[in-house]
């Protein structure tokens, strides 16, 4: 059955449906400035490096595995409690290319779904089930450049003025790495930071875990902006790697 996937954005009302039961929130006691929604990049003044958190003022990691032939990924929590198993598909042309269920196994709810739309450089995400087309929310992942470096998106977010949609970057960078692996880390062309465009304030980093078999990397969020935006924020960085992992493999495939 088709999903109805399109290139324009859809933006559709409510959240998850009763029957969709999310992977359990669990951020850490770490505290953020909640202020930072809806606040002014004027606030925010110099680089979005200089700005660049440290790993230990991490609001919550999420550290995601990839399966043997990368037909699957597994994302844990940073005590390594699985809280979503993502189907890969590229070869289903009606299938989404990364479909999120909760729990640790394709028998949990559909929470998400990504597909990369062919002849277009905009992957679509969905955040629910496409079975339920009153309850799924698709928004546009807007490449910015020719080169995959940089795309934006946007959401609805809560603040105290109610309700707002707001926009985010999601940035190739090589000046990002965790620990040991600093120097492995800053090699990969698949390490992204997330931005709030509203304030210029760094709100994730995903690094790529080169050189490791089984383990693609970890994301870590600065900010408690809720279980929903923790999740966007996985999907776009999970499809921007995979997505840089099948031109890689197309390339290497053609010899170019």
């Amino acid at each position: 059955m088709s999903l109805g996937f399109s290139s324009q954005s859809h933006r559709l009302t409510g959240y998850y449906p009763p029957a969709i039961q999310m992977a359990t929130y669990e951020p850490s006691l770490v505290p953020n400035d909640p202020t930072l929604v809806g606040s002014r990049l004027s606030d925010y003044e110099g680089s979005v490096d200089e700005k660049l958190p440290s790993e230990q003022s991490a609001s919550h990691v999420y550290q995601i595995h990839n399966t043997l032939f990368r037909n699957h990924y597994n994302v844990s929590n940073a005590q390594g409690k699985q809280l979503y198993r993502v189907e890969n598909s590229s070869c289903r042309p009606k299938k989404p290319d990364l479909t999120f269920h909760a729990g640790s196994d394709e028998n949990g709810p559909t929470v998400a779904v990504c597909k990369f739309l062919h002849f277009s450089r905009h992957p679509k995400v969905g955040l629910g089930d496409p079975n339920d087309i009153n309850g799924i929310k698709y928004e546009d992942l807007l490449a910015q450049d020719h080169r995959h470096a940089k795309y934006r998106w946007q959401m609805t977010m809560q603040t105290a003025r109610g309700p707002e949609r707001h926009s985010f970057l999601c940035t190739r960078t090589h000046s990002v790495g965790i620990k040991e692996d600093h120097k492995t880390n800053s090699l990969s062309n698949r390490n992204f930071k997330l931005v709030d465009e509203q304030t210029g304030k760094v709100v994730g980093v995903f690094t790529n875990a080169v050189w490791k078999n089984r383990e693609t990397g970890r994301l870590h969020m600065y900010v408690d902006y809720g279980q929903e935006f923790d999740l966007m924020a996985l999907v776009t960085v999970l499809a921007l790697y995979e997505k840089a992992r099948r031109r890689r493999d197309s390339a290497a495939a053609s010899g170019s």
